[in-house]
């Protein structure tokens, strides 16, 4: 394992990208949907494109009654509409190599709307390696305490209908009609007598844009709430992601508290991260520190 040096600073950079996803995974996991999905709407000729929002002359066909797929995809979309915050006390992201070599995260991941995330993670193989992100919805807050270091994101301000290139933010922060729309999707095991708690669901890209993120990837729900249990993915260059979600908890209510923090410790270096153009943030929109984890 590279020690605090360029080399272990930029595998950090990477892992911490794959923390990133699941900090937006989770805010966009609640993000509002939009309500009224026509289930019989004829499709448009020209189908939907990447950068616009999917018009309702664009959606596929949803046929719950005699499509199984379409019947789960609306019960998952309903599940999210109803949840306010979530609370993953011990999960899991599993780094797969095209050479082989597997790294192993385990931490803590929490959600509270409006604009609440966070994520801790530490490696299993080596503990020094912590990841620790926060997500207010207009900045993300870095922490690497192996190096003594606190980076601040700006994030692009969320567009009406559009979400970034990301397969967690569209996978999560979308309607039924436009998952579809957007992804080859297939059913590919259902809940019967020797599988009575899990659907997995296969997930293909249709588009470049999501070529170059992942080439297949493959999502498990818990039957009883319609909860993510798992994702997997693979990335172009032969590497997986693997994110055990076991103890999705949306009952319990998270409080604003629960993402408080001070600021880093004496002696850290602070970096901002600009978007190539910015544009002027509201005020209620200002940068915070919160807490990933109550122990962290």
């Amino acid at each position: 394992m590279p020690g605090a040096g360029e080399r272990g600073d930029g595998n950090v950079k990477r892992a911490g990208l794959l923390a990133t996803g699941l900090v937006l995974f989770l805010s966009s996991l609640l993000a509002a949907q939009e309500p009224g999905v026509r289930l019989a709407q004829p499709q448009g000729g020209g189908g939907a494109t990447i950068g616009r929002p999917i018009s309702p002359a664009d959606r596929p066909l949803l046929d719950p009654k005699n499509n199984r797929l379409d019947q789960l995809l609306l019960l998952w979309e309903q599940r999210m509409k109803n949840v306010e915050s979530i609370h993953v006390v011990n999960c899991t992201r599993i780094d797969k190599e095209k050479s082989g070599a597997v790294k192993t995260w385990r931490g803590e991941a929490r959600y509270l709307k409006p604009n609440y995330a966070a994520i801790r993670l530490e490696q299993e193989e080596d503990r020094q390696f912590v990841e620790m992100m926060i997500s207010t919805g207009t900045y993300l807050y870095e922490y690497r305490p192996q190096f003594k270091k606190l980076v601040i994101h700006d994030l692009p301000p969320p567009r009406h209908g559009q979400f970034d290139s990301n397969l967690l933010t569209f996978l999560f922060g979308m309607s039924a009609a436009e998952a579809k729309q957007r992804y080859e999707l297939t059913l590919t095991k259902d809940i019967d007598e020797t599988n009575k708690h899990y659907i997995y669901i296969e997930v293909l890209p249709r588009f470049p844009e999501d070529k170059k993120e992942f080439t297949r990837a493959q999502l498990v729900l818990f039957a009883s709430t319609m909860l993510p249990r798992r994702l997997w993915f693979e990335q172009p260059n032969g590497n997986q992601i693997q994110w055990d979600l076991p103890n999705m908890d949306t009952e319990t209510r998270l409080r604003p508290s629960d993402f408080q923090a001070p600021p880093p410790p004496p002696g850290w270096e602070t970096q901002r991260i600009h978007l190539p153009q910015q544009t002027p943030a509201r005020p209620e929109d200002q940068p915070r520190v919160v807490r990933p984890s109550r122990n962290g």
